[in-house]
């Protein structure tokens, strides 16, 4: 398959737009859904606290240095300076002005809050990427859209942006960008996958069935308990974390490898025993099906498979079934063998018609809802609002954001997350310096944070019975 690049139109003098990709506009119709409320459902964040070493040589000011860094990262990535109209994206040309406009409106100091008010206050939809310095706390945050990145994307330009502050460039910075940075514009997942513009009736059966089955799995999606009721409206964004010691990290690897299994499968596994017993009633009853979001960089070939092209959301889902009467043991090797059939290269050359019936399943209208013909009320009760918890297990972190930059930059701690506006849960899997971590990001509205850890330390519990160790947490 031929990859492609994106079809710019120009509509005025300097001023171009493309339209949004199938992928693309699935996430931007996701984020814009609570816009009304001031909300941005899915926003990405990255949180680091980072310290300057003996080699560093850049300016002493950490402010100073960062701006720079931030500089550097949108000169690298012209793809930051996009800003969306509905859904089509717009690139200017831009000029010394608007160079320096955009640096202003991006980069913020923050001397009052902590990083974890600022995301849960922070909640307005944002049309452009920004970064937040505490000086206090030596942090960044960096908040950008899920409809421009992915996960393991952003963790490939917050490590490019720590290249640049451990490396600052010998001379100034052009107060332009190059002329030609339009072209360097990452396309998106459908044309750096080459799926054809127009679609084959083979490939269009074959993407209406998968984005049926997928959809038809989906809607089993088990539910947990939740504050209010369908009409509670969301509050702000907040995370739970349990971070597990080096040595228990490698007891639970050591244990998952005696098993033939991986870590992922292991927690995909306690989760699903978690939500039988803590689930709302019907979710005790079937099995536990989650949306499980897939990295499909490794699907792609080069240049897009790299860091070059970290700007832009190359991710795709899938939707494991485990089986509520089966064995750990049963429920592990499913998923070992299910995680091997994720996508092939059938899948990847359907995506752009799997990602139109996937957003036409999504968002198409819902029926209205009607009387029965005496006139009163239906006896079925409206379905519950989605309340489940899905995985996303991100691996080993290092593979994709280095932490540490010679002896100029270290990153002490790191930290993802999304922001959830629903009644959803999303749990959050990675290993960062050797430490196991299970994040789970939800909305203050309906989840105590009490609740959420529970549901994390019951994975805990899951895990030690059935690998047979003790899991430590780190102190804080």
């Amino acid at each position: 398959m031929a990859q492609m690049v994106t079809t710019w139109t120009q509509t005025a003098p300097g001023v171009y737009e493309a339209n949004l990709d199938g992928a693309e506009t699935v996430y931007r119709k996701t984020a814009t859904v609570f816009a009304p409320l001031s909300r941005e459902h899915w926003r990405l964040h990255t949180i680091c606290r980072f310290n300057f070493g003996p080699d560093y040589i850049g300016p002493t000011d950490k402010e100073t240095a960062l701006r720079q860094a931030w500089k550097a990262l949108r000169y690298e990535f012209p793809g930051m300076a996009v800003a969306p109209d509905g859904f089509k994206k717009i690139y200017k040309t831009p000029d010394a002005q608007t160079t320096q406009q955009w640096l202003d409106q991006t980069f913020f100091v923050e001397t009052q809050r902590t990083a974890d008010e600022i995301i849960s206050e922070a909640v307005p939809l944002q049309e452009v990427p920004s970064l937040y310095y505490l000086p206090a706390t030596s942090e960044i945050i960096f908040f950008i859209s899920h409809w421009r990145i992915d996960a393991m994307g952003s963790w490939m330009v917050t490590d490019r942006f720590f290249h640049h502050l451990a490396h600052p460039a010998a001379d100034e910075l052009p107060a332009v960008p190059p002329s030609d940075e339009i072209d360097r514009i990452s396309p998106s997942l459908e044309d750096a996958a080459g799926s054809p513009k127009v679609s084959t009736p083979e490939m269009d059966k074959v993407a209406a069935e998968h984005i049926a089955a997928h959809h038809r799995n989906a809607i089993q999606m088990g539910g947990m308990p939740y504050k209010g009721d369908g009409t509670t409206l969301p509050g702000s964004p907040q995370r739970e974390a349990l971070v597990f010691t080096t040595e228990s990290t490698q007891r639970a690897i050591a244990a998952c490898k005696a098993r033939g299994i991986t870590i992922t499968a292991a927690i995909h596994a306690a989760l699903a025993e978690t939500v039988f017993a803590m689930g709302l009633p019907e979710s005790r009853e079937n099995d536990y099906v989650t949306v499980m979001p897939v990295n499909l960089r490794n699907y792609l070939k080069a240049p897009y498979s790299g860091d070059g092209h970290a700007l832009q959301t190359y991710a795709g889902s899938i939707t494991p079934r485990v089986a509520r009467h089966a064995t750990f043991a049963e429920r592990t090797a499913y998923l070992m063998e299910y995680y091997k059939t994720r996508y092939d290269a059938k899948l990847i050359e359907c995506l752009r018609p799997i990602y139109k019936y996937h957003a036409d399943a999504l968002f198409k209208p819902r029926p209205a809802s009607t009387t029965a013909a005496n006139g009163e009320a239906p006896s079925a009760p409206p379905p519950r609002p989605p309340s489940g918890i899905s995985i996303n297990s991100l691996g080993v972190v290092e593979k994709y954001f280095a932490g540490k930059y010679g002896d100029a930059v270290d990153v002490d701690t790191f930290t993802f997350g999304v922001s959830m506006i629903t009644r959803q849960t999303m749990l959050y899997v990675w290993t960062w310096k050797g430490r196991l971590t299970l994040s789970s990001e939800y909305n203050s509205a309906y989840h105590e944070p009490e609740e959420v850890r529970e549901v994390m330390l019951s994975i805990k519990r899951v895990l030690e019975k059935e690998l047979e160790i003790c899991l430590d947490e780190v102190e804080n």
